[in-house]
């Protein structure tokens, strides 16, 4: 089994492989999904087929699912560890865009899975999350602002302020 984490519109998930093959079987949020490839490029999730397709920007995978539209991203708790270590963490942007609306201020406290800011790429609305409980220490980027991909848009410190 292999662990991994994905942020999907914004939202942090857990992800276990708990098998590969004859079908891969994920573990989210502690229910069990079992997915195959169809020949025409469908997908049968749980005994369900479902139309698919997939549009990569860098490491964002943009995935239309019977009819829904979510922005994918390996979330690599490794980069900005650096900043962690220090007490500090930047939300960062998983592609470039605009924002689109402000959730939390400067002094706010959030828990991690809170939304703090929506941001509009290729049409597509997804909230950027905090990935842990903390303090936003500072909004980088206002209502209508734009960005670049892995800009950071906001920082994150501890509550206590160490």
């Amino acid at each position: 089994m292999s662990a991994l984490r994905f942020s999907m519109n914004g939202q942090i998930y857990d992800v276990t492989i708990v098998a590969r093959r004859p079908e891969l079987v994920l573990d989210i949020a502690g229910r069990q999904y079992h997915a195959l490839e169809c020949a025409d490029g469908s997908i049968e999730i749980d005994g369900q087929v479902l139309s698919f397709e997939r549009a990569m920007d860098g490491d964002v995978a943009h995935l239309r699912l019977a009819g829904r539209t979510v922005a994918v991203a390996y979330w690599d708790p490794a980069a900005g560890a650096a900043d962690e270590a220090h007490g500090a963490g930047a939300i960062r942007a998983t592609m470039p865009g605009t924002v689109v609306q402000v959730h939390a201020h400067a002094g706010d406290a959030v828990a991690a899975g809170d939304a703090v800011v929506t941001i509009e790429s290729m049409k597509l609305q997804s909230r950027m999350a905090a990935a842990r409980d903390g303090v936003i220490a500072e909004i980088l980027k206002a209502e209508g602002e734009t960005f670049d991909k892995g800009e950071a848009l906001a920082t994150l410190v501890p509550e206590d302020g160490d």
